[in-house]
């Protein structure tokens, strides 16, 4: 209720000028947020949009076949920042928005953005960032965060080019190989998680609609 009745301020003006670059920098807040972008084919099969993250954190434990890969496949997400000068926090609607635009290459619209989940992860050592500002020592500390996920149906959208070096190749996948890690063993399994969830939430909601 209080992501439905939040409004997106007006992102400072650094922000909409940065975008030709990468928006991991610091100073950074202490959220993540991503976006679902879903649509139906020709042949009524939902399809997930998802990127190629080449982050070498994060495709370290990640093998196809008993090959090691290079990357592993997510949805555009990314983490908040802060406002160098006001100390001010991007809001969660700004930041899945610009993330779709920098590592999926769409332009979303804030009234194109559904808030579903806020979940509460875990990180733990050099996965985990202090206050996502610097990388820590494995040193077995843990970092809680949170991290929000808006959906967006995109039956229209066609993929760009990512502005953000580590993420490639923007891409629809069919819902049965972002599930099946027998179909595809690349995708993150943090995010098959939080797709799972933010599709039984809006499933139920569109039950409850119908009724």
């Amino acid at each position: 209720q209080e992501l439905l009745a939040a409004t997106p301020k007006p992102p400072p003006r650094k922000y909409a000028q940065a975008q030709a670059i990468s928006r991991d920098g610091p100073p950074l807040g202490d959220m993540v947020a991503s976006v679902i972008i879903f649509r139906f084919s020709p042949q009524w099969k939902l399809q997930i949009l998802g990127v190629e993250d080449w982050d070498p954190r994060k495709s370290k434990r990640r093998f196809k076949n008993g090959v090691h890969s290079s990357y592993c496949l997510c949805l555009p997400n990314g983490r908040q920042q802060t406002e160098k000068k006001s100390g001010e926090k991007e809001p969660p609607h700004f930041v899945a928005r610009k993330e779709a635009q920098e590592e999926a290459g769409v332009s979303l619209s804030y009234d194109e953005l559904f808030p579903v989940l806020v979940a509460r992860r875990v990180a733990r050592g050099e996965a985990g960032r202090d206050s996502f500002d610097k990388e820590r020592p494995d040193d077995g500390q843990i970092i809680h965060f949170d991290h929000f996920i808006f959906a967006c149906f995109g039956e229209s959208l066609v993929p760009g080019t990512p502005r953000e070096e580590n993420v490639k190749n923007p891409a629809w996948y069919p819902i049965e190989e972002v599930l099946d890690p027998q179909v595809n063993q690349l995708w993150s399994f943090d995010h098959v998680t939080l797709i799972v969830a933010a599709l039984k939430i809006l499933g139920d909601m569109c039950r409850r609609w119908s009724r």
